[in-house]
């Protein structure tokens, strides 16, 4: 009997204490969900701040299409985002994105990158460019009576002529490169100081002075030449052309077809004449002043 209920103490006890765990394990079991779920409304809140903040950076940066004022808008966003969520979350580029953490962490929030200073050219280079743009071998003078332009010269308004460039602005700057050699001008600076009264063709009133028809048939007789020679190594330019029939050091004499000493179109002739034969293109060929 002694021995039955012992037996039935120690079962009630197991089962006290096996209850009691088992509360133990509830209890923290709801608080693990209470903290998930804690969390989860704390990830679901930073989601749509996410959301709000990318939707407004986006508003505004739909206003703007020049990227300086488009970096400091970047460098507004959470400081958690890092460069692959600013580019998934504002579709920008990831390098955008790595510039403008880049910014923010040098300079702070809201900061415009840093302008960067050149060189900035001699009075003696920009006047040498100017003239070369209204050298009558790169510009004509149009003849029209209302071919001219009104410039503020030395603070005074005056008319002034227009001049046709005879070739666009990225043959002249190679030209001009080539005069000057050791003047380093990039192309767009170059563009940037074309006087206001030299002007290129196809602008209004430049058809008056015809000096495109010639020029361009030329230029698409040579894209014909490199296609036709497309598997060489060696294509062919308009200037590249023109230095073959000219003196090493051209003068004005070579440009205006009086100089004596230019080769001519001769050996032009003869070493198109071998590609040509080479490539079984064509049998015979001609040239004519």
């Amino acid at each position: 009997m002694n021995l039955i209920l012992k037996v039935k103490l120690k079962l009630l006890l197991f089962l006290w204490l096996l209850s009691g765990l088992i509360t133990l394990f509830l209890e923290e079991l709801l608080l693990n969900k209470s903290e998930a779920t804690k969390i989860e409304k704390s990830l679901s809140l930073d989601h749509e701040k996410d959301l709000v903040t990318a939707k407004e950076i986006k508003i505004a940066l739909s206003k703007e299409t020049d990227s300086k004022k488009i970096l400091p808008l970047l460098t507004t966003v959470t400081i958690d985002w890092n460069a692959a969520k600013i580019e998934k979350m504002l579709g920008v580029t990831n390098y955008m994105a790595k510039t403008a953490l880049k910014i923010r962490k040098s300079s702070g929030f809201g900061a415009a990158p840093s302008t960067k200073i050149g060189r900035a050219l001699s009075n003696s280079t920009i006047e040498k460019i100017r003239s070369f743009y209204e050298s009558d071998e790169y510009s004509r003078i149009m003849p029209g009576k209302k071919d001219c332009i009104s410039i503020m010269i030395e603070g005074k308004k005056e008319s002034v002529q227009k001049r046709l460039l005879l070739s666009n602005i990225k043959d002249l700057h190679g030209k001009f490169l080539e005069r000057y050699p050791d003047t380093k001008v990039s192309l767009s600076k170059f563009t940037k100081l074309r006087p206001a009264n030299c002007v290129v063709v196809g602008c209004s009133g430049s058809h008056n002075v015809g000096v495109c028809k010639i020029h361009q048939n030329i230029k698409l007789k040579i894209h014909a030449l490199n296609l036709a020679l497309k598997e060489s190594d060696q294509t062919y330019t308009i200037n590249d052309l023109t230095k073959n029939m000219m003196c090493p050091d051209q003068e004005e004499s070579c440009n205006l077809l009086i100089c004596d000493e230019c080769p001519g179109f001769s050996p032009l002739s003869k070493n198109l004449a071998d590609r040509f034969k080479a490539k079984n293109i064509v049998e015979r060929m001609d040239f004519f002043l």
